[in-house]
């Protein structure tokens, strides 16, 4: 489905429903449906991952990698600032 499915995942980026880490590695064990949701959208539209995160973030993740964004993510504000980054993005690029 593609571009179809974006809005829809854009949204669930705030879901910390937990499920299984469906990636092969590093496997985290159980992750949030919007860490998978935001995992999808980048596989569909190229987003520029590292764009997404405050500067802080994006130096951490050059370092620590994912384990950065799972700890920035903890924070449901952090979230909720991370959808409204992915959204606005896809909106400029794919509106």
């Amino acid at each position: 489905m593609g571009n179809q499915v974006v809005p829809c995942l854009i949204e669930k980026i705030t879901d910390i429903t937990e499920m299984d880490d469906p990636r092969q590695a590093p496997a985290m064990g159980k992750v949030k449906v919007g860490d998978v949701a935001l995992w999808v959208v980048l596989d569909i539209t190229g987003l520029p991952y590292d764009d997404m995160f405050p500067p802080d973030v994006r130096k951490r993740l050059t370092t620590e990698g994912v384990y950065a964004y799972f700890e920035w993510v903890k924070s449901s504000k952090h979230r909720k600032l991370l959808q409204q980054n992915v959204r606005a993005w896809y909106s400029r690029n794919h509106g």
